[in-house]
């Protein structure tokens, strides 16, 4: 289920920052995940779509 919704919120990231590259897209999921715990438990955490 988690992939399904990543992806939603990267088409959107895409969507209000044309210029983004995958790069961009990555870190700026990446930096605003909320951590649920180890990371190989719980990869980079909790998708943040508004932030």
């Amino acid at each position: 289920m988690a992939t399904s919704l990543v992806a939603g919120v990267a088409a959107l990231l895409r969507r209000n920052h044309p210029a983004y590259g995958p790069l961009d897209v990555w870190n700026s999921l990446t930096d605003s995940a909320m951590a649920l715990g180890q990371c190989e438990d719980f990869g980079a955490g909790l998708v943040q779509a508004l932030r």
